[in-house]
């Protein structure tokens, strides 16, 4: 991985592995791979719909960064076991740094409707006494 401030010394040595996760989405790199998923929903259109099933609802992609660093060459079909091996070992991260269980309802949890708190004075056409 690059690093922009410090470089890699014997004492701190380079990092090989790197997870990733928001909003179900997700993506790990390792000693030159990356396996990621592509996003369910486009971000920036506000679905009502259910979000997808957190681990099946999800397509993976694969790339050899050290070959292909636009990653522009999808391996996932091609190397499935690399895809596997990847994917193993990001949720063996995932667990490592209590990101489990995944959660991509926040978009729908942000959308539901709530009802005001009287105390809450950012309302303020609600009288409290």
């Amino acid at each position: 991985m690059a690093y922009t401030w410090t470089r890699p010394t014997p004492t701190r040595p380079a990092h090989t592995t790197q997870y990733f996760e928001m909003l179900g989405n997700r993506a790990i790199y390792h000693d030159g791979w990356v396996a990621a998923t592509t996003p369910a929903t486009l971000p920036w259109e506000l679905s009502t719909k259910p979000p997808p099933d957190v681990i099946t609802g999800y397509k993976w992609e694969l790339y050899n960064v050290q070959e292909d660093p636009t990653q522009f060459n999808d391996l996932a079909d091609k190397m499935p076991e690399k895809l596997k091996q990847m994917q193993d070992l990001f949720y063996a991260e995932a667990k490592k740094y209590n990101v489990l269980p995944l959660d991509n309802t926040t978009l729908l949890r942000w959308n539901t409707p709530r009802r005001a708190s009287p105390r809450d004075e950012r309302f303020s056409c609600i009288r409290t006494n």
